[in-house]
């Protein structure tokens, strides 16, 4: 890389688009984000999917995450992945979000990855068929919780990740710093992972 060249979001390999085998072995909760577009805060979460059988150029499967609004209502982009993974309405489903998101670790899943302004994306989530041969997690499940704190876990995350946590009020909360505005907009193209 010569001295006038710049780093740009797409720099790192991107998930191949298709339908691809996956496991799911990230859930990363981002606490309460300012969404300056619609002027509101959203508690989100982010959900990581490693591809197996696809591999990089270092011999490491291909990863691909989802930010997520923490919502089940009709319409949220949470629950229709989740109804289509599982196979099953949420409708009657009694347990919490976070409840449900808990059992997703380690789940086998298809998913329907789209490139959309240069970056791989997950269209759809689909449960796969119960004859399906998908290969044991590579990475190490890993959850981040902001209500289940850890030293240990927090020093795991990337530095992009925790600038995005540390602007949410459930951090400043946990550190004593929750007299500090939370409306501090961030792009979720700017997190490296």
């Amino acid at each position: 890389m010569s001295w006038d060249q710049t780093v740009t979001k797409a720099d790192f390999e991107q998930a191949p688009t298709g339908t691809k085998v996956a496991r799911c072995y990230q859930l990363i909760d981002l606490g309460t984000q300012h969404n300056e577009f619609y002027d509101k805060d959203k508690h989100q979460v982010i959900i990581g999917f490693e591809l197996p059988k696809d591999l990089r150029e270092d011999g490491k499967p291909f990863f691909i995450s989802q930010f997520y609004t923490v919502s089940l209502g009709e319409r949220a982009k949470l629950r229709k992945h989740l109804e289509s993974w599982r196979g099953a309405s949420l409708e009657d489903d009694q347990r919490t979000v976070k409840e449900i998101l808990m059992t997703v670790i380690g789940k086998p899943a298809y998913l329907s990855i789209i490139e959309k302004e240069g970056r791989s994306r997950i269209e759809t989530i689909l449960r796969p068929p119960d004859d399906a041969n998908i290969p044991e997690a590579v990475n190490e499940p890993f959850v981040f919780l902001l209500d289940e704190f850890t030293e240990e876990k927090w020093d795991k995350l990337s530095e992009g990740l925790k600038n995005l946590i540390r602007r949410s009020p459930e951090y400043k909360k946990l550190r004593g710093l929750d007299q500090i505005s939370a409306k501090e907009p961030f792009d979720e193209e700017e997190v490296p992972f």
